[in-house]
């Protein structure tokens, strides 16, 4: 009787299970479809990255390479070189300009490149820049690194600076710092010209926001151009953090180019030690020079040995009036650099730490001239350029 019912509850039920067991089929196909896509996620992940790098240098064996960000300058990895090499794993959503970074100031050796992280694999070495792998990284590589007339620019101003240390008269540094500012001038705007290249193929990505910086460091753009461009740009470009600070930059630098009235600062009078402001510094009537320095700065203390003070004792009784803004230093070093230097002229300390970004100072020494108006006449006055300026303000002969 109970194989009877059995066989009868398959007889009246044989629809039902043909249709249970479609349904297992489909439904064994279905978890067999999404395991193997499982598998195969695990074994392609369309986000990795793989940095397959180099240091042909033995000294660099051991040290540890690091990879941060370069807009945010956020670590993100780091990996120990050994017999010459690293690697470093990781995910990136979208591209994103990073920097591999290796030095050891005891052994006083280090090295840098900037590359595009995004997902694929990524070989460069660090010593000779090659780079390749991905598709934004090779375009990098292939337009500016690879550049002959670039690297030969390179190689003029280490050559260059060489003769500027080693100078032993002030003639002879002279010379070497004109021919190193005359290829540095090559060098940025064939930098520009070259950025211009990858900006114009990716403005849609991370790489054109960093080629659009280039641009901006290297002088290649103005506010405005720049304003216009992030006003419409792409998420990628017009969000790149760099380039929202270089467009503030810029705009301070147009506020404050030749033709423009200067903008007031806040700080001490160096010779009473009272707060002041910079305006009740500048007289109306005398031409004023304007110099941002520091005490550890070297360039900043030859420039003022070399031709302010001998050009303050020149000119101070001719309608000349210097005004050296401290932009960042310790008050008793600045004591002592204005004692060593003999420094007779005006002094101005920059407490707020405004006088850099203000005046969009990128490096030191700064030097402007302000005609008695106050009107910014000049900026970034270097060397034998300074008198001219001030001789042609004063309208004499030297």
């Amino acid at each position: 009787a109970f194989s009877y019912y059995i066989k009868k509850k398959s007889y009246l039920c044989t629809s039902e299970i043909k249709q249970q067991y479609h349904m297992k089929k489909n439904i064994f196909l279905l978890l067999t479809t999404v395991t193997m896509a499982a598998l195969f996620a695990g074994c392609f992940n369309k986000n990795a990255y793989t940095i397959n790098g180099q240091i042909s240098a033995p000294e660099f064996d051991g040290l540890t390479v690091f990879l941060t960000s370069l807009d945010s300058k956020d670590f993100i990895d780091s990996a120990v070189v050994s017999d010459g090499r690293f690697v470093i794993k990781g995910e990136v959503e979208t591209p994103r300009m990073a920097v591999l970074s290796a030095s050891d100031p005891v052994k006083g050796i280090g090295c840098q490149s900037v590359i595009v992280l995004e997902h694929g694999k990524i070989s460069i070495d660090l010593i000779t820049d090659s780079l390749c792998g991905t598709r934004l990284n090779d375009q990098l590589y292939s337009i500016i690194t690879t550049n002959e007339e670039m690297g030969q620019y390179r190689q003029q101003m280490e050559e260059y600076y060489r003769q500027y240390v080693a100078a032993e008269t002030p003639e002879a540094r002279k010379a070497a710092e004109a021919n190193y500012d005359q290829t540095e001038a090559k060098a940025k705007a064939l930098t520009v010209e070259l950025s211009r290249q990858i900006y114009t193929q990716n403005k849609d990505n991370v790489l054109g926001a960093y080629a659009l910086h280039l641009m901006v460091e290297n002088d290649g753009i103005t506010f405005d151009s720049l304003d216009a461009l992030l006003s419409s740009a792409a998420p990628a470009i017009a969000e790149y953090e760099p380039l929202r600070e270089a467009r503030t930059r810029l705009f301070h630098l147009d506020n404050t180019s030749a033709g423009k009235k200067y903008t007031d600062l806040q700080g001490i009078n160096f010779a009473t030690g009272k707060r002041t402001s910079l305006s009740s510094m500048i007289s109306g009537k005398q031409i004023t020079l304007i110099d941002f320095w520091a005490s550890w700065c070297g360039p900043c203390r030859r420039e003022i040995s070399e031709n302010l003070v001998p050009l303050y004792a020149k000119y101070k009784d001719k309608g000349l009036n210097i005004i050296g803004i401290d932009v960042r230093d310790d008050m008793k070093k600045h004591e002592a650099a204005v004692k060593e230097l003999g420094i007779t002229y005006p002094q101005f300390i920059d407490t707020t730490s405004n006088a850099i970004s203000t005046y969009a100072v990128q490096g030191i020494p700064q030097i402007m001239l302000l005609d008695k108006d106050g009107t910014i006449l000049a900026r970034d006055l270097r060397g034998a350029a300074i008198e001219e300026a001030i001789v042609k303000a004063l309208g004499i002969e030297k």
